[in-house]
């Protein structure tokens, strides 16, 4: 091997790991207004997009964003290495599977909702909920949440694949009751042309865990820290 060959071969060892260490990071998320979701010109926006991108930005590491329905973002950021997602609830179940960063700004309180018209609908308890249909994201907190209450997708419980398609089906009459949250059901009742009152709460979930980021396992920890590092930094500047 000549000279030349051998400074080649050895830039191109030299360059492997910085290339590998800067690989770019898939960052998913699901329409959730108004957290994260596409504005009229198209671009992905919201309060947990813009602290995301922020913290990106300042950790110095290139990205991409991508916005699916939630059951595909939450398989992509589990079953692939160097995916980050947002905006996810930091439950018990999840918490072994995903490097943390804690917590984003807004804070929303899960609530289940019926149509005011309905007075034949009465919640006292958690039992109550058994005797009605209740429609919610596919693979969300709220899904394993309604799971963990003794509900069953074979008698009580209906999948929505996004927000939108979930607070439609109440609106409709398909189901009694869904999982939403005030200011997410008040913007499409606005669209709809409804007023506020058209729904009514029976039933808010007493403590919701932290809303965080999640990053897959399997990314390098140099990224995990430098995510980790830059969000903490940002809290410091903006606390909440």
């Amino acid at each position: 091997m000549n000279g030349f060959a051998k400074k080649l071969t050895l830039l191109i060892f030299i360059l492997i790991p910085s290339v590998e260490a800067e690989q770019s990071l898939q960052v998913v998320t699901e329409g959730w207004w108004p957290f994260n979701y596409v504005d009229e010109t198209g671009e992905l926006v919201g309060s947990s997009t813009v602290w995301v991108k922020s913290v990106l930005e300042k950790a110095k590491i290139p990205y991409h964003l991508d916005m699916y329905p939630w059951h595909r973002s939450y398989n992509l950021a589990l079953k692939r290495k160097n995916v980050l997602i947002y905006s996810i609830f930091r439950s018990p179940k999840r918490e072994s599977l995903f490097h943390w960063v804690c917590s984003l700004p807004e804070k929303p309180v899960n609530k289940i909702y019926k149509l005011s018209s309905r007075s034949d609908i009465v919640v006292k308890n958690n039992e109550d909920l058994h005797n009605y249909s209740v429609n919610v994201i596919r693979g969300a907190y709220t899904h394993d949440y309604l799971l963990s209450l003794g509900l069953t997708e074979e008698r009580n419980i209906h999948l929505a694949a996004d927000n939108d398609a979930n607070v439609n089906k109440l609106l409709l009459g398909r189901v009694d009751l869904i999982v939403d949250f005030d200011h997410s059901i008040q913007r499409i009742l606005k669209e709809n042309g409804l007023q506020t009152n058209h729904v009514e709460v029976v039933h808010t979930f007493k403590k919701d865990p932290k809303l965080c980021m999640a990053i897959s396992k399997g990314t390098p920890q140099t990224t995990v820290d430098r995510i980790k590092n830059a969000h903490q930094a940002l809290l410091e500047q903006n606390p909440q």
